[in-house]
């Protein structure tokens, strides 16, 4: 029987991992308490819910995709780069694209209510 685990050993943790999940955590609290405040206060980007959505989806998927990549993907694949992109568009155009869909929901009750 041949010993195959070196296809299933996990990629070894990068030196600057550490340091940088603890940037990814810091920045998104930071962006969290933002979006928290202009939600408390009635301020921008709360006033325009399609774009509150989509920077709070960012916000809470992002640094777990830039998290969990940068101890596993390799920078030089260019695979990292990809993933994150991915990480922050598809959860935002999820996001606006549901809030649009309530919006038109809410507007077509309206015009046809009795």
């Amino acid at each position: 029987m041949t010993d195959n685990t070196e296809l299933h050993d996990e990629a070894p943790p990068r030196s600057w991992a550490g340091p940088g999940r603890i940037a990814a955590g810091l920045a998104q609290g930071i962006v969290l308490y933002l979006l928290w405040e202009a939600n408390k206060n009635k301020l921008w980007p709360f006033t325009a819910p399609m774009l509150n959505a989509a920077l709070f989806a960012v916000a809470v998927y992002t640094p777990l995709v830039k998290i969990e990549g940068m101890a596993r993907l390799r920078l030089a694949d260019g695979c990292y780069g990809v993933c994150q992109r991915c990480g922050e568009v598809t959860p935002s155009c999820a996001s606006a694209r549901s809030i649009d869909r309530r919006e038109a929901a809410c507007a077509w009750r309206n015009r046809y209510a009795r």
